[in-house]
């Protein structure tokens, strides 16, 4: 099989890991540190983690890896869809937090449950390497994670529309 190329993804890659921690650093300076900041520093945590993690499974040299990469990416894909279903959900122009309810914790449950399931190894079955690159297989429990992650995309597109 022939080597893929993978430079301009590696760029771009890079390229978006370097405007998150720009975004991150500029953040963190910011002199109030209300609710709505302190989310927006966790999801660009949470961002560049997934990058960071996207580029390692890029260019993986070993199957183990690959799969610690995939594993998380897969993990922080879900606490990232969590966060913003929770901010789009509950987002008011105040600087108190919302107050802990059994609908603003549901969607950290489900993605926790998720990742003890990725990293018990029932959602990523192991690697194969195709033109080079080192990409997990996936088991049937993966269709778990991707109902969740379309569930929460729903829930949060009718929650805008609702709102605005």
């Amino acid at each position: 099989m022939a080597e893929v190329q993978i430079f301009p993804l590696n760029f771009f890659l890079v390229f978006a890991a370097g405007m998150e921690v720009i975004l991150l650093w500029l953040l963190l300076r910011q002199k109030d540190r209300s609710f709505h900041i302190t989310t927006y520093i966790y999801l660009t945590i949470l961002f560049l983690i997934e990058t960071v993690a996207a580029i390692f499974l890029l260019n993986a040299v070993s199957p183990e890896m690959s799969l610690l990469a995939s594993k998380i990416r897969l993990i922080s894909q879900c606490f990232v869809l969590a966060t913003l279903f929770n901010f789009s959900h509950l987002f008011k122009f105040s600087s108190t937090p919302p107050k802990l309810s059994i609908s603003n914790i549901f969607p950290f449950i489900i993605a926790m449950l998720l990742s003890i399931a990725v990293l018990l190894n029932f959602v990523v079955d192991g690697v194969e390497k195709y033109y080079g690159i080192y990409l997990p297989n996936f088991s049937t429990y993966y269709y778990l994670m991707v109902l969740f992650f379309l569930t929460i995309l729903y829930l949060t597109f009718f929650d805008l529309i609702k709102k605005y």
